[in-house]
């Protein structure tokens, strides 16, 4: 039997591969304390989709809040320690 689980949680994909479900395709941070433990296996190892990033957009005709600002740095530095 064969049951597809799609969604935007991939939290909840990894919580039903850890609990024998099925499998979880999700980005390996979401994964690492499971495949850590071996939990979970990658399978196709050798098979990785390259990431296009992410983008912020955001009017430059404005003053920047401080909170954005903020935001953008944490988002930058949060993104270069997991790189």
């Amino acid at each position: 039997m064969w049951i597809a689980c799609s969604g935007k949680s991939r939290a909840l994909k990894v919580e039903a591969a850890v609990s024998g479900m099925g499998l979880a395709y999700v980005p390996e941070c979401y994964a690492r304390q499971w495949l850590a433990s071996g939990q979970l296996t990658r399978l196709l190892g050798d098979w990785e989709v390259s990431s296009q990033g992410i983008a912020l957009y955001f009017p430059q005709n404005r003053h920047m809040p401080v909170a954005l600002r903020l935001f953008i740095d944490t988002i930058k530095a949060t993104l270069r320690v997991q790189n």
